[in-house]
């Protein structure tokens, strides 16, 4: 755990700030898919291309040194992550190639999508496995993936995914193809 990017202690009022961030953002998502239905198409995928830095930056700034940065070569472990359950099995993309990987899968999530719940669920399983992130991968893949849902007037219950373990065991089913 010494090798885990995390800054120095924080005072108690800014984690509580933090925590209680965490859990706006999902109420934000609404007001950004909302403001993103009013936006020209070309503005949508740029902003879908910023978001994951973004949105980890705002989460993390303050908690986490690499707050809003991609895993790298020179962070420790040559910024090799390993992940998942029962005993991290999957290992993230090389620090080298999280960029290009990354653009590829958000260039997916489309304006104009004739299938965004298909294209939402394919975009979650390869940003985690991308894993871009030292931390919080999941955490941005599910605020983005609500974003784009919102977008395409659907609605997304992770609480619910969460609670069944089939939606867990296909994710890891995808990342072991």
């Amino acid at each position: 755990m010494r090798d885990f990017p995390v800054s120095s202690e924080i005072s108690l009022d800014l984690a509580i700030e933090r925590i209680k961030d965490i859990c706006n953002n999902y109420l934000r998502a609404e007001k950004i898919a909302e403001k993103l239905k009013r936006s020209p198409d070309d503005v949508v995928t740029i902003v879908f291309q910023r978001l994951p830095i973004a949105l980890h930056k705002r989460l993390f700034d303050g908690i986490l040194s690499n707050a809003g940065e991609y895993r790298k070569e020179i962070d420790p472990n040559g910024g090799e992550v390993l992940f998942g359950p029962p005993r991290n099995e999957f290992k993230g993309t090389e620090p080298e190639n999280i960029a290009q990987m990354l653009t590829g899968n958000i260039a997916t999530l489309t304006p104009n999508s004739f299938a965004p719940v298909d294209v939402a669920a394919r975009f979650y399983q390869r940003f985690v496995y991308i894993h871009p992130f030292h931390d919080g991968n999941g955490r941005i893949a599910r605020l983005i993936v609500e974003i784009y849902l919102l977008y395409h007037h659907f609605q997304i219950d992770f609480e619910h995914l969460r609670k069944t373990t089939r939606w867990l065991k296909q994710l890891n089913y995808c990342h072991r193809k």
